[in-house]
């Protein structure tokens, strides 16, 4: 789609891989793999909250 916009959404990190769209949440789900971290960033809020691995 030529209207896709693509944003940065958090700072930036090492290798971040496997994003995952949660439907019912309405959340984004990656990997900071160099970071040990799971992430999710909520664009409602705006927020990303961050798991460590």
């Amino acid at each position: 789609d030529a209207r896709a916009k693509i944003s940065q959404v958090t700072e930036p990190r090492g290798i971040s891989e496997g994003p995952h769209w949660d439907v019912e949440n309405q959340v984004l789900y990656f990997v900071d793999i160099r970071g040990q971290a799971i992430l999710r960033y909520n664009p409602a809020t705006g927020q990303t909250t961050q798991a460590y691995i």
